[in-house]
């Protein structure tokens, strides 16, 4: 799970209230936090396109938030996958930047891999399936690396499914998500704040 967390100071507004209004404040708080948190969910799922070819709805819709309530004083803006999925750690990459190591012996480096209509790679095209498959072979080239390859019918070359890299790879981050909420959070934050007071006061129990 990724998390974002911004402490937004008010005290200098809340000067010179009465007790009565200031009554309003945790309610005003938790609305303010929970708003301010849902536009910087919608922000970041709107920069997502910029940022990543985007095959499936599995991203965007990880990009959650957690309202803040009268007694619980914060709101988080997070990613979280189902249940089980490690894809977070692979996402949290993208954000930090960091390497990403073989988890055998090579990464795997998609080339001439069938993918779906979503442009996704199935299970059925990853290469311990198809490394079960007749054709199928891994050729080494001492200068080259190696590949995964397809023989072809008699005559043809055989056709390069995926690269196969031993060694780490770099990863720069371009999620941006931390950046993008925080910045939305700052430039929204009196403004949501104001707003959900208002309608505190003019709603209250007299």
């Amino acid at each position: 799970m990724a998390e974002l967390t911004i402490d937004l100071e008010i005290s200098s507004a809340l000067q010179g209230l009465s007790e009565l209004k200031r009554k309003q404040i945790p309610f005003a708080t938790a609305v303010a936090l929970t708003r301010t948190a849902q536009r910087a969910q919608g922000e970041i799922r709107r920069e997502l396109p910029h940022r990543f070819e985007i095959r499936s709805p599995f991203i965007e819709r990880g990009v959650r938030i957690e309202a803040a309530t009268k007694t619980k004083q914060e709101a988080a803006v997070l990613w979280r996958g189902p249940a089980g999925s490690k894809f977070g750690l692979s996402l949290a990459r993208q954000e930090t930047g960091g390497t990403k190591s073989p988890a055998r012996r090579w990464l795997a480096i998609p080339r001439d891999v069938k993918r779906n209509a979503r442009g996704i790679i199935p299970k059925s095209q990853r290469p311990g399936a198809l490394m079960k498959r007749k054709r199928v072979f891994i050729k080494e080239d001492p200068g080259r690396g190696a590949v995964i390859m397809q023989r072809q019918p008699k005559g043809a070359p055989p056709i390069v499914l995926y690269y196969l890299e031993p060694r780490s790879v770099k990863i720069r981050p371009r999620f941006g998500f931390r950046e993008t909420a925080e910045g939305l959070a700052r430039r929204v934050w009196r403004q949501e704040f104001g707003q959900a007071f208002a309608k505190a006061l003019a709603t209250r129990r007299r």
